[in-house]
């Protein structure tokens, strides 16, 4: 699908008339990554087929009628949220602007404090985080005009620019296709690997997808695709080249009854993002070296402080699709490692407490702070007038874009959201209530145009 976030097509399918509206319906990228997986799931490079437009439209109606045993709930159930992020996740991260994730992560491994982080980036897969974004962003490029992706047409390019000339050479562009691509059998095992269990109906559409860490397929034909590779699904290239990385170092640095030693070290880059994007939008604070409640950062408002703590906290897929016991896992850690743990005990008479995950947390804030809510009152010091807020990293850019545009501090934005019972997650809250439309945070997209630029000098 290129660069669209969805298409617009009218259905026209003989076994199917009662989807003939003449209306316009709608195919979404995360549509055509299942549709993509599915394929490889149930191809043989053994025989040939065609898949037509028709095949296409009778995949997507089947993609957007599975149900799950979730959709079931009664919308008073206490369970009824878990609908909305098993829902939310495979659509919204599709909805992402490639430039905002490409320049989020490069500002990211740009801190002076991620030297170590790109240093182990290096080691543990064998190319820089500006050679992996470039050569993915190259391979996009080619893709989106050929279709496919050839080793020796990126290696024998044409640009002139130096550092394209230094990333574009065979052995860091085979490097590059080693670790983002696969065949379609190993791709098959990969695909069973993760099977949702414990649910009363099957969880195909939700299952995690190879082509999110292996978005290049290789072939092992004769002839000229033995030479090429494509991406099914495009989106998936580019995300995987950028914030992408991040879990590949974990996986690499990941030992068996070791601690990650780079999941150590990004953490303290993710808390120091954080303070950068609270440098650009002008806010004074006190770092965690710096205040008695060491907290990650104290910021003083007229009346009431804001308490942020920053935790690398990246939600499972099991998670995600709420699979067996895993998201009531998840949200009991975040309940009482993270806010019971850190910002309950360092809390001020009245403070705005903020718990800023590295993860995007759609649909969640408002939805999970009932159960949380539960879990501490179970603690004997629980004091009931406390209140905390979990913001994912977009909605913390989000928040960050308004506050610059609308003269706006955290501590008006996040009183207005506790005075108004919105049943919203911070981010949209923000835009709505001081009218400020975003659609490409601050920073993030200039990083991107700056990065690319630099490529001419």
């Amino acid at each position: 699908m290129k660069n669209f976030v969805r298409k617009k097509v009218i259905i026209k399918h003989p076994l199917f008339p009662e989807f003939e509206t003449n209306e316009w319906f709608l195919i979404t990228r995360d549509g055509n990554a299942f549709i993509a997986k599915s394929l490889i799931n149930n191809s043989s490079e053994l025989s040939q087929g065609q898949f037509t437009d028709q095949h296409h439209y009778r995949a997507m109606i089947m993609h957007h009628n599975m149900e799950t045993d979730l959709n079931y709930l009664d919308p008073k159930s206490p369970d009824a949220y878990k609908w909305l992020i098993r829902t939310a996740y495979p659509q919204f991260r599709y909805e992402r602007t490639y430039g905002d994730i490409v320049g989020r992560y490069l500002m990211m491994f740009d801190l002076p404090e991620a030297e170590e982080v790109n240093e182990m980036c290096q080691e543990l897969l064998g190319l820089t985080f500006n050679e992996i974004v470039t050569i993915g962003l190259c391979s996009f490029g080619q893709i989106s005009d050929n279709r496919c992706m050839s080793v020796s047409a990126l290696v024998n390019h044409t640009i002139s620019y130096d550092w394209i000339k230094r990333c574009l050479v065979k052995e860091k562009v085979d490097r590059f296709v080693e670790l983002y691509s696969t065949t379609p059998s190993d791709f098959r095992v990969a695909a069973r690997e993760w099977k949702a269990k414990n649910t009363i109906l099957p969880l195909q559409k939700y299952e995690f997808n190879p082509l999110w860490s292996t978005p290049l397929i290789r072939f092992s034909l004769v002839g000229d695709m033995k030479k090429r590779l494509i991406a099914p699904s495009v989106p998936d290239l580019v995300y995987a080249s950028c914030e992408g990385v991040y879990f590949k170092a974990m996986d690499a640095s990941r030992g068996a009854g070791k601690q990650n030693e780079f999941s150590n070290a990004f953490g303290k880059v993710f808390e120091h993002y954080v303070l950068k994007l609270l440098d650009l939008t002008g806010i004074k604070y006190q770092p965690g070296d710096q205040n008695e409640k060491k907290l990650d950062a104290l910021v003083e408002g007229k009346m009431r402080n804001v308490h942020i703590e920053c935790k690398k906290n990246i939600m499972s897929n099991e998670a995600r699709v709420c699979a067996g016991d895993a998201l009531e896992r998840y949200i009991e850690r975040l309940a009482i490692e993270n806010i019971y743990g850190q910002l309950h005990k360092k809390r001020e008479p009245d403070s705005i407490n903020l718990l800023v995950c590295m993860d995007d947390l759609f649909f969640f804030d408002e939805r999970v702070k009932p159960v949380i809510k539960e879990k501490l009152k179970e603690q004997d010091d629980y004091d009931p007038s406390f209140k905390f807020h979990i913001i994912g990293i977009t909605d913390l850019e989000v928040i960050m874009t308004v506050m610059k545009r609308k003269k706006v501090t955290l501590e008006e934005i996040f009183t207005a959201k506790e005075e108004e019972a919105y049943y919203q997650d911070a981010g949209i809250f923000a835009t709505e209530k001081f009218e400020c439309k975003v659609t490409e945070p601050e920073y993030l997209r200039k990083r991107y145009c700056d990065f690319t630029d630099s490529w001419k000098k």
